[in-house]
């Protein structure tokens, strides 16, 4: 019994506590937290599927475009920030995200909101990208991250087949702890943390029910879905502060 309770007691040790909040699907909560805001978009080109969701209408620079009071994108894809241009975006330009401190013609000062969209797996420095992000933020502004999931469900049966759902652009997957710990690294605190998941562009009836089945699981299983998301703000107090589930 002794034995027992020591190995109890290490496993609640090194084990954390996930958010119990349900997944959200990701553009709605990117939406909802910039609406009426300035904004600074990083990553907007959404390589490498930008006139795929151009011609769809699912690329979450436009439907940014038409919630926030200012939209700034940047990329470091110079084709994506090309085409974008030709269809009519204006204000996106290519500029990596750790350099985002540096002095340009257009950006503003500060954001009420910058986004880092799925951008962060693609370097390997994630807390100066952070950092950097942070330099364009309001005092009181808001960062939202999205990642890939480190134990996204068909990931890991992909694994267990030999195979790796990794993209060649990736350099790392998060947890919801990783995310967490890096953004308190670089003085933030994050707000709210959750699963989320993308509606399928695809219009086949099979892929479409596949996905709707995968979000039925996920709302059971919220550890595993494919994505990460979360807002932070600047930490004002204990530094080792932790989350609250809100919002």
């Amino acid at each position: 019994m002794p034995c027992r309770s020591a190995i109890e007691l290490n496993f609640m040790a090194i084990t954390h506590r996930i958010s119990p909040l349900p997944p959200a699907e990701r553009t709605d909560f990117i939406l909802e937290h910039c609406r009426g805001k300035s904004v600074l978009h990083v990553g907007c080109t959404n390589f490498p599927n930008t006139a795929a969701k151009i011609q769809t209408g699912t690329l979450l620079h436009g439907r940014l475009r038409d919630v926030a009071t200012v939209l700034h994108g940047v990329d470091v894809d110079a084709e994506g920030i090309e085409l974008l241009t030709r269809s009519g975006f204006k204000d996106v330009f290519v500029l990596d995200v750790r350099r985002l401190n540096a002095d340009h013609p257009v950006l503003l000062p500060a954001y009420d909101v910058v986004v880092l969209g799925d951008v962060i797996e693609h370097v390997g420095d994630p807390e100066t990208s952070v950092a950097e992000a942070a330099s364009r933020l309001e005092n009181d502004g808001e960062l939202i991250v999205s990642v890939p999931n480190a134990f996204y469900l068909f990931g890991i049966l992909c694994m267990i087949v030999r195979r790796d759902l990794t993209s060649p652009e990736h350099v790392a997957w998060y947890s919801q702890v990783a995310l967490i710990e890096i953004l308190r690294r670089r003085g933030f605190r994050v707000t709210t943390i959750r699963g989320y998941y993308e509606y399928p562009t695809n219009r086949s009836l099979i892929i479409r029910t596949l996905k709707a089945m995968e979000r039925g699981l996920h709302r059971l299983l919220p550890g595993f879905t494919s994505g990460i998301i979360c807002c932070a703000s600047r930490r004002r107090d204990d530094p080792f502060d932790m989350i609250e589930y809100t919002c």
